[in-house]
């Protein structure tokens, strides 16, 4: 799986993930820690999974402070930690990837599912399976290519129908989104 992760260079991450678990009354599992610590959570396009016969996408992983996909605003976080989950990841459709924080099921992997009212449903026991069941699509690596090498790629298929101002536009906005921004593959211990 691959990440654009958040901002971590300025930031003491190991202090700022402390103070969350402080501020939450939370001892994460040290997988999820390390990956916070390193990621702050991040943008994931074009990834997937199937797992139990649930499938869906990684739109984000949350991370701290000011980002695109953070903990503080995320709109029921509160209710879903009286659950006994907290929320790591979403999916397009506005569900939750969470991690069990109880102790039955603490370090577990779940789908919460809004249309089901936010019922979970177990997909692995521990976030680095999770992380090993995601796949990141080869499409990943067009998203930071740039308009000419776009172009010349769909005119090598024959495909230059489909180019079109539109389409121009909206690969100047996902360059501009991922401009400056490292794609790295995902390692968790």
């Amino acid at each position: 799986m691959f990440i654009f992760k958040y901002r971590t260079d300025d930031i003491d991450m190991e202090k700022t993930v402390s103070e969350f678990e402080e501020k939450y009354h939370l001892t994460l599992p040290e997988s999820y820690r390390l990956f916070l610590i390193r990621y702050n959570g991040g943008d994931t396009p074009d990834t997937e999974f199937r797992i139990n016969r649930e499938d869906s996408d990684v739109r984000a992983f949350y991370g701290i402070g000011n980002v695109t996909y953070s903990f503080d605003k995320i709109y029921d976080f509160e209710l879903i930690l009286k659950k006994g989950y907290l929320p790591i990841a979403n999916d397009s459709f506005g569900n939750y990837i969470a991690i069990g924080i109880g102790t039955d099921e603490a370090g577990q992997i779940f789908f919460l599912d809004h249309e089901k009212h936010m019922c979970a449903k177990k997909l692995t026991d521990t976030f680095k399976m999770f992380i090993q069941k995601c796949k990141t699509s080869k499409l990943i690596e067009l998203r930071t290519r740039s308009i000419e090498e776009r172009e010349r790629t769909m005119i090598e298929a024959g495909t230059e129908a489909f180019i079109t101002d539109s389409l121009r536009k909206e690969w100047a906005e996902e360059i501009e989104k991922y401009s400056g921004k490292a794609l790295e593959r995902v390692v968790v211990k």
